[in-house]
């Protein structure tokens, strides 16, 4: 179990329909920048973990965590809106298909098993374990 990787796909909503705000005297009331609570966007997450390692002592030498990478891009605004001009750079969510995760894979997920894994298994096989 010290050579898998376990990766997983999590979509999270970019904002709650009904949000509580705790402000002082004078605080002004953040401003929400959606069109409709009724349509909400997501926004779905990569994450690769592995076997967190310990020394004889009880040390930490390698956390298991490897990455968190979100699945978006970043695009200039195509149209002019109240709150911000044409051309302004928005964040986008990407559809994920079989490209894509291949490209995140490649690009992400083993660059960082490079740079966070433990230099006493370096020159081992490595198991990537994807839940679906």
């Amino acid at each position: 179990m010290h050579n898998i990787v376990h990766i997983d796909e999590k979509w999270f909503y970019m904002t709650r329909r009904n949000r509580n705000y705790y402000l002082l005297d004078g605080e002004e009331e953040p401003t929400r920048t959606i069109q409709s609570s009724n349509c909400i966007g997501k926004i779905m997450f990569l994450t690769a973990v592995a076997r967190p390692r310990m020394d004889s002592e009880g040390n930490v030498m390698f956390s298991g965590k490897i990455g968190i990478w979100p699945f978006v891009k970043e695009v200039p605004a195509q149209r002019k809106r109240d709150n911000r001009p044409r051309g302004t750079i928005e964040t986008k969510s990407i559809k994920v298909d079989r490209k894509v995760m291949r490209e995140f894979l490649i690009e992400n997920v083993l660059a960082a098993i490079q740079v966070v894994w433990p230099e006493s298994d370096v020159g081992k096989t490595i198991y990537i374990q994807q839940d679906n």
